[in-house]
């Protein structure tokens, strides 16, 4: 049977807290579909051993007949998917791999025994998906020195992150994460968003990744983006960091936000205008549903900053408790003023 080769064979396991440190394993998730897609190991690559289907009449089975029952109809889902799972795996034969399920429990082994029949080098997770979840929380203590790039809505705060990022800087791209831009037209040209256990589980891998005693460049951000929130430890550690905001001539800033979101139709803008209308009022919100009408880009942007975009950016920095110091730009480009940012965080490590 099965199990019982299971259990004559030596089984290979790893804590989460050593896994974390190997660079070059290929992490499997063996649960379903729908399990993956709430949340797993980030990069992990998702082999289920059951479909969502299968797993769920599993459960019926399990509740209504016992384990056995369930154990049984589950070999022969294997079985029927083997050649297949085997397809799928070809590509890491050369690889270390590391097996997860829920729990590092029977879908572990059964899969871990289907590589060990066929010579791979593989380990489980020792408790799985939940080990995984408790090193990510974990991993939020981990203290950084950070220094929170601000400033009002258009002064490019995003693209100079994702600059800094491509030049090898320690950044941490909140919004990418959460794959959401953060405010009312924040889902434009996006699919979807990052579930809450997504969001987590990378934000801890790439916290864990950053450069040791090296200062780590954050966007500044309401603890909600989009649907996402951030965990409680990285927020406390953003709201007591050094920020620095941009200031940016408006004119420079509606000329950002019309090459983000100028492409978008009326009515995709609209459905966004909608969000914030009770806060513009009915006035503005009628003003700036004519210069969506009219395709004048250049007034609707200038009345979002000045009714709402701008006061409520205000409110929200004259709560904080940490000095705000502040990097004037005028023409500079992106390079320029990573380069002064750069500068200026030097010279207040120095001091």
């Amino acid at each position: 049977m099965f199990l019982n080769r299971l259990r004559k064979n030596k089984i290979k396991t790893i804590e989460i807290d050593s896994a974390i440190k190997v660079s070059n394993a290929i992490w499997i998730d063996v649960r379903c579909n729908r399990e993956y897609n709430k949340g797993h190991y980030t990069k992990s690559k998702n082999i289920p051993l059951f479909s969502d289907i299968e797993f769920d009449h599993l459960g019926k089975v399990y509740k209504k007949y016992g384990k056995k029952k369930a154990i049984k109809i589950g070999y022969e889902f294997i079985l029927k998917s083997k050649l297949n799972t085997l397809k799928q795996i070809s590509n890491y034969k050369e690889s270390k791999l590391f097996i997860y399920c829920a729990r590092g429990g029977l879908r572990s082994r059964a899969f871990y025994y289907l590589l060990f029949e066929n010579n791979y080098d593989s380990q489980i997770i020792n408790n799985g998906y939940k080990a995984i979840r408790g090193s990510v929380f974990d991993s939020f203590y981990e203290r950084k020195r950070i220094m929170l790039i601000g400033g009002y809505t258009g002064s490019n705060k995003t693209l100079i992150i994702n600059q800094m990022s491509k030049n090898n800087i320690n950044t941490i791209n909140l919004e990418k994460l959460a794959n959401h831009k953060g405010s009312a037209f924040g889902d434009l040209g996006i699919e979807s968003q990052a579930t809450q256990q997504q969001f987590e589980n990378d934000l801890s891998y790439y916290w864990l990744r950053l450069k040791k005693n090296k200062t780590v460049f954050i966007e500044s951000e309401s603890r909600t983006i989009g649907k996402v929130v951030i965990p409680e430890q990285i927020w406390h550690q953003m709201n007591n960091s050094f920020y620095l905001r941009i200031n940016m001539r408006i004119e420079r800033r509606i000329e950002n936000l019309i090459s983000e979101y100028g492409n978008f139709s009326s009515e995709q803008l609209k459905i966004r205008l909608e969000r914030i209308s009770n806060k513009l009022g009915d006035k503005n919100y009628k003003i700036a549903l004519k210069y969506i009408k009219n395709g004048d880009l250049v007034e609707l942007c200038n009345l979002l900053l000045n009714n709402y975009y701008d006061k409520m950016y205000n409110y929200s920095v004259n709560k904080r408790k940490t000095k705000i110091s502040e990097l004037n730009v005028k023409d500079e480009s992106i390079m320029e003023i990573i380069s002064l940012i750069t500068i200026f965080d030097n010279f207040k490590i120095k001091t």
